[in-house]
């Protein structure tokens, strides 16, 4: 994560740097704080209690409106100023949970792969196989069909990704026009036979 001076994030009086973050509309999913132990903990149990939250970021104003209970946080104390605290508030969501029919996905650095980093943490969600080979495909044609978005973000990179019906229609498309047609033999089709079946890229815990 590559911390700066992104702006500032207040609850009443209570107000702390922000050194990276990273929200979906006004749902915020990351956040690093820097303050004394009082404004941390005021914006800490805000997020926890599911307090709205100014925020100045990079010259923007905005208001967060966390979910009560879905955040976790990691809190440490400066080692030269002990009254001084840094603290990564995070969305329950970014331990790989699905959030309906969507996925967060969060890098603290910058791959020279975005596409393969991303695509990576989609893999456990996919009810069909998934080859290095596709993901150029997939990562094109996902954010064609805004399947695959850029969050408003600073410090890290952020992606909401979301898993429905029509990832098996690009993915069968992807095969009537050749574009996979090195990767039959992998699924077991042939070439002019069968197509993928209906709801074939859905969400495997839920299967909506």
């Amino acid at each position: 994560m590559k911390h700066s001076d992104c702006g500032t994030a207040a609850v009443k009086d209570n107000k702390c740097l922000v050194t990276a973050y990273a929200y979906d509309k006004e749902t915020p999913l990351l956040v690093s704080l820097a303050g004394t132990k009082q404004t941390v903990a005021a914006i800490r149990a805000a997020f926890a209690l599911g307090h709205q939250v100014a925020a100045k970021l990079n010259g923007r104003a905005v208001k967060w409106s966390p979910i009560s209970a879905m955040y976790e946080t990691v809190t440490t104390t400066m080692v030269l100023q002990v009254n001084q605290q840094h603290t990564i508030i995070a969305h329950s969501s970014l331990r790989g949970q699905m959030v309906g029919d969507t996925l967060y996905v969060i890098l603290d650095d910058d791959p020279t792969d975005i596409a393969r980093a991303v695509m990576e943490r989609v893999k456990p969600f996919a009810l069909i196989p998934m080859f290095d080979a596709w993901i150029p495909y997939l990562w094109d044609h996902g954010r064609e069909n805004k399947l695959i978005t850029a969050l408003t973000c600073s410090g890290v990179l952020a992606y909401k990704i979301k898993l429905d019906d029509t990832w098996g229609q690009i993915i069968e498309i992807g095969f009537e026009q050749d574009k996979l047609r090195s990767l039959r033999e992998c699924v077991g089709l042939e070439t002019g036979s069968q197509s993928l079946p209906k709801r074939s890229y859905l969400n495997a815990e839920t299967g909506k």
